[in-house]
């Protein structure tokens, strides 16, 4: 693997390609669910399934396309295929506790935002009550905007899980 590249998950759950593995940086490649879900065929890629896949991709990745991410500009190809088909070689119980594992996690994940972004209004009108300079307000605003927005995020991704033994 080149020396510079590295494979993160980005603040959005996404796995991506960062040069010197900077996330402060925009990545070289980002892997959407499309990138997966086009070798799929009609089973839905479900946040389960994603995080196999892009564990998948961290251990097998072959070289030619650490270099084409790297140098020249890396279109999703026969390796996300490849990735799909070991998904779909496992047993189906190890997809059914790679599923429950996930939405235990979701499920966790939600909560803990939800506990957060109640603290989060309270300290902001906290700082209301106490007159305090708008840009202290402006910032825990957008701190709750952060938040909401995960959570809005956590609860589509377990919607989508929710959903997967429809798929299977």
């Amino acid at each position: 693997m080149p020396p510079n590249t590295q494979l993160l998950l980005n603040e959005d759950g996404m796995l991506a390609a960062y040069m010197f593995g900077d996330t402060s940086r925009e990545p070289l490649y980002t892997w959407t669910y499309e990138d997966f879900q086009i070798h799929a065929g009609p089973y839905k890629v479900t946040p389960s399934v994603y995080a196999f896949l892009a564990n998948w991709l961290q251990a097998n990745l072959p070289l030619e396309a650490w270099w084409s991410i790297e140098y020249d500009g890396y279109t999703s190809a026969g390796t996300e295929y490849d990735a799909v088909q070991a998904y779909f070689s496992m047993p189906f119980i190890e997809h059914e506790i790679m599923h429950n594992q996930m939405l235990a996690n979701l499920e966790m994940t939600r909560s803990e935002l939800l506990r957060t972004r109640h603290e989060y209004i309270m300290a902001d009108l906290h700082l209301q009550n106490m007159d305090f300079p708008r840009e202290f307000t402006a910032f825990a605003k957008q701190l709750i905007r952060n938040i909401e927005r995960k959570i809005q995020i956590i609860e589509r991704d377990i919607i989508d899980e929710r959903d997967w033994c429809s798929y299977y």
